[in-house]
């Protein structure tokens, strides 16, 4: 799914109406234990939303971004470099213009991220990342800024 989807624009589409995005949600809900399959969900669910703000709404919606911390909390001494970027780099795409008022799974992915930080600051491509989550979110949703400084993203990143 994840290398069908990724190819044209139209099969993103495609993908998200025939329930993709759902079924990947199901599937990392399945196997929460199983690191690879969280990183290849997650890279699917990257894909799959790229389509646009319907797509990520729809994965907000369905759970995604609860999933995406699951897999997180439960693997986070995961140090794999390519497991933190696909799973954050799905939390971006997912939260990419969202403008709505912050969540609780809103504020949880901002811990996330901060502890994410916190436990890979030897890594510049981790931390790249990650500070472009931070700035995607503090750019598209006003009401994330407070709670981000209150997570400690500013002594984060600094």
């Amino acid at each position: 799914l994840d290398y069908i989807s990724s190819f044209i624009q139209e099969s993103h589409t495609r993908a998200r109406e025939a329930g993709a995005i759902q079924a990947v949600i199901n599937v990392m809900n399945s196997h929460p234990d199983d690191a690879e399959i969280q990183e290849a969900a997650c890279g699917s669910l990257d894909h799959l939303v790229r389509s646009g703000e319907d797509s990520q709404a729809q994965a907000r919606e369905v759970g995604a971004i609860q999933a995406i911390l699951t897999a997180l909390d439960t693997h986070a001494d995961d140090a794999r470099r390519i497991f933190v970027l696909k799973v954050f780099g799905a939390l971006n795409s997912i939260m990419n213009n969202f403008r709505g008022q912050s969540t609780a799974s809103h504020a949880a992915a901002l811990d996330a991220i901060v502890s994410a930080m916190t436990r890979h600051q030897s890594n510049a491509d981790i931390q790249g990342q990650l500070c472009r989550l931070l700035t995607n979110i503090a750019k598209t949703s006003e009401c994330s800024r407070l709670p981000a400084t209150q997570a400690g993203a500013i002594e984060a990143v600094v």
